[in-house]
């Protein structure tokens, strides 16, 4: 799908992977590849594969309930 979760946005790769470290193994992710977008210095860190705004808002909308945050993007 176009729609992708952005996890968060990081000048430090580190962190961004302590993030998806965390994140991955949540099933809301479960089968979506990680993406690494590059934006000047920073690293936004997204999920890919999403079918539809509705689906990646649903698996923002879980995560956030589990303590990870996240906004739907189009791709």
């Amino acid at each position: 799908g176009k729609w992708r979760v952005q996890l968060g946005a990081f000048g430090v790769a580190a962190n961004a992977d302590t993030l998806w470290a965390k994140a991955r193994a949540r099933p809301e992710l479960s089968g979506h590849p990680r993406l690494d977008v590059r934006a000047g210095k920073v690293i936004k860190r997204q999920a890919a594969g999403f079918a539809s705004r509705e689906a990646a808002s649903a698996a923002c909308a879980a995560l956030g309930k589990g303590g990870l945050p996240c906004l739907p993007v189009e791709n």
